[in-house]
């Protein structure tokens, strides 16, 4: 397509290389894309695949939208290489590679690690509200070297087996 056009903004009687600040409705309003009735600040329609990218070096970073996949909300972060380690999916599975997840502590030292000073929290709650389960366990801990082969360390059984075994 050779149809490509920019918008760039400049001061008047300055070198063509000194370039300002480009500000779209500095006075309030909202900006859309792929859309004439922008309903937010910035709203970004598309028939398939809306998203807002961003790219360092045509590295992807983040990406914020809708891939298609699923057709639900996804935020997509990336590491410094570019390769895809968090997917956070609103109708699907999601997932975090690389690093710890801490909840209540900006250091986490674990793959999760949650943290509470208050006496009265609840630090961790599971709750499997289901009273026609038959089968699987609620929680499982569980060791091995990597061949999914291991022993059980600590498992809470449905309600028909039993309730607490801890080796």
């Amino acid at each position: 397509n050779d149809r490509n056009s920019w918008i760039q903004s400049g001061h008047p009687g300055s070198a063509a290389n000194n370039l300002g600040v480009l500000s779209l409705n500095p006075l309030g309003g909202n900006v859309g894309i792929g859309t004439t009735s922008p309903a937010s600040e910035l709203h970004i329609e598309a028939s398939d695949n809306p998203n807002l990218k961003i790219t360092r070096g045509g590295v992807n970073k983040v990406l914020l939208g809708d891939s298609g996949s699923n057709n639900g909300g996804e935020l997509l972060l990336y590491n410094a290489g570019g390769t895809l380690t968090t997917l956070i999916r609103s109708g699907s599975n999601s997932y975090i590679n690389g690093g710890d997840v801490g909840i209540g502590t900006t250091s986490p030292t674990f793959k999760l690690h949650v943290n509470s000073t208050d006496a009265s929290d609840n630090v961790a709650y599971i709750h499997h509200n289901n009273a026609a389960q038959s089968s699987g366990d609620v929680l499982k801990v569980r060791s091995d070297a990597g061949d999914n082969a291991g022993s059980a360390l600590l498992n809470v059984a449905n309600n028909t087996g039993s309730a607490l075994y801890v080796r």
